[in-house]
């Protein structure tokens, strides 16, 4: 069983390269916003969210089984499995996107080119799937470290690619360029340093044992790949249905919001969930629950969103005038709603894996449908019965707090002794 020191250990590197992918988006932002538009940044949270849609379907979530084999070969089946899904994927998402842009255009809507939809998205899918997927593989390694640099990499070259793009005039298109760049590079190191491992590896391994892993892990497309494709585009929802209903400009307040709000909390959080996901595969292969280590983490979470909490709702509305300027004034007084989320969120979504201990897919398929329905429900009452975008987000953190609870309870009734949902 991993030592409470080894597992605070891995927490703090992971922290450690978490903290600069946290630290400069966050520094370079006033700039950021003093360059792009409210409407540039929605053209790019639209982006983002087809390719964050898209690289959840595209690995068919196998990467998610990658720690629970005990055989290294058997872990390398299950993530070249995962590769050959994705690449399946993007070719068919480039195809099928081609097909839309000449068919019916008007389907793509009009915030982004027909090149962007057609090339860089696919492609963006891809990278960010071999991303999860090489993610996955360095933290069954324990190879903490490479993880902390590779979100290090990314988002320094990301926010370099933004910001020279920005000051060359170059628009949405900076923004999602550097998106762009920062993926390549995150890539880049993930494979750069798990090469040699993978190559001995991958000289064991047989055609036939592909197929074995696919099937004994059939469970994770078929209930995973909705389940999650719900989480995500529940994610993604508020940027599409306030581009949507309400225009690019509020899409871009709340993708500004969330940025500085919702993420910072977000990759904190989930590197504590990398290195308890990894421990808690092992405690629970052994000994049959996690409850222990669940506890520990919960509360060391708990302790943590308390505090990102409390200074997103008493600090936003002023800090967000001050550093960003009058533009962003609403972006500051909807971080105040994104606060609720943000405690809810950092408690459960790093620990959310649990579930997963007992096969327990179809219970947490449900929740994710559910939550993707009333998360919709929220935005467009919100909509319909006040005309009003910030009432729509205020809606939405309501609904999304009260999910993020109920999900709490089930990865406990997991964690204490692996009991069906």
């Amino acid at each position: 069983m991993p030592t409470s020191k080894s597992f605070a250990s891995s927490v703090l590197i992971l922290l450690g390269g978490t903290s600069v992918a946290l630290a400069v988006p966050l520094v370079a932002s006033p700039f950021l916003s003093h360059i792009y538009t409210p409407e540039m940044f929605g053209q790019m949270a639209v982006f983002v969210s087809a390719v964050s849609i898209g690289a959840i379907a595209a690995t068919g979530r196998y990467e998610l089984a990658i720690p629970i084999p005990k055989s290294n070969i058997t872990a390398l089946g299950v993530a070249v499995v995962a590769c050959m899904s994705a690449g399946f994927i993007a070719v068919l998402a480039s195809v099928g996107l081609a097909f839309l842009s000449l068919s019916a255009p008007k389907l793509l809507g009009s915030a982004l080119s027909t090149t962007v939809w057609v090339v860089a998205v696919p492609i963006c899918i891809m990278m960010l799937a071999c991303i999860q997927i090489l993610t996955y593989w360095q933290s069954r390694r324990q190879a903490f470290g490479v993880v902390a640099e590779a979100r290090a990499s990314q988002a320094i070259a990301m926010t370099g690619g933004q910001l020279g793009a920005g000051l060359l005039g170059l628009g949405d298109i900076g923004l999602i360029g550097g998106y762009i760049i920062g993926a390549a590079v995150s890539l880049w190191r993930l494979t750069r340093s798990g090469w040699n491992d993978l190559q001995v590896n991958s000289a064991r391994l047989h055609r036939r044992w592909l197929f074995a892993a696919a099937k004994r892990f059939a469970n994770m497309p078929k209930f995973l790949v909705i389940g999650h494709l719900a989480n995500v585009v529940s994610s993604q929802l508020p940027v599409i249905m306030l581009a949507t209903l309400y225009g690019s400009r509020e899409a871009g307040l709340y993708a500004f919001a969330e940025r500085m709000t919702l993420i910072p909390c977000a990759v904190v959080a989930n590197s504590v969930g990398e290195v308890f996901r990894q421990s808690a595969a092992q405690i629970f292969q052994r000994e049959g629950n996690c409850l222990d280590l669940f506890l520990k983490t919960k509360l060391r979470l708990s302790i943590l969103a308390f505090v990102f909490a409390l200074a997103i709702v008493t600090a936003a509305p002023t800090a967000f005038s001050l550093m960003f300027g009058d533009a962003w004034n609403e972006a500051g007084q909807l971080a105040v709603s994104l606060g609720i989320i943000a405690f809810f969120q950092t408690v459960s979504s790093p620990l959310s894996q649990t579930v997963y201990l007992s096969s327990e897919y179809r219970g947490d398929l449900a929740w994710q449908l559910v939550r993707l329905l009333l998360s919709a429900a929220g935005i467009y009452v919100g909509f319909i019965l006040f005309a009003d975008f910030k009432t729509s987000v205020f809606f939405h953190s309501i609904i999304f707090a009260l999910a993020y609870m109920l999900h709490s309870v089930m990865q406990y009734q997991v964690a204490r002794g692996g009991r069906k949902l």
